[in-house]
């Protein structure tokens, strides 16, 4: 995941520190943005890194380009934070998934029931 660097002729943007910095572009040519991983491979978490400028919703880059923001390995309180918000987003799937199987055993035994009261209806109507 190599990229070399592409840098414009001298231009120069502020980041949101207030700090200037050189334009970074990638392989398509667009303005290479900065940004904050949140995965953990490599012990990577919470590194800054330019990506393709043509990041889109859909989160696919454009082409492969990558390059550090810079080779420090980033902030550790940024990567604790980080590490502790996936704990907690993973905790609120794992919690998602269980609220889910109550609400279908829930619909299960009110169809039930209804079924039950049903038959039962039935028969005292005969």
């Amino acid at each position: 995941m190599g990229g070399e660097n592409h840098f414009s002729g001298g231009s120069s943007v502020s980041s949101g520190y207030g700090r200037r910095r050189n334009v970074v572009l990638c392989k398509c040519g667009e303005v290479a943005p900065v940004v904050t991983t949140w995965t953990n491979e490599n012990g990577n978490i919470g590194r800054r890194f330019y990506g393709c400028g043509r990041f889109t919703e859909q989160k696919r880059r454009k082409c492969d380009f990558f390059q550090w923001y810079d080779e420090l390995e980033g902030n550790p309180r940024d990567k604790k934070i980080i590490a502790g918000l996936l704990r907690r987003v993973d905790e609120m799937k794992k919690n998602q998934a269980i609220l889910i199987k109550c609400c279908v055993l829930g619909w299960s035994v009110v169809v039930f029931l209804l079924i039950v009261c049903a038959i039962l209806m039935v028969k005292m109507m005969k």
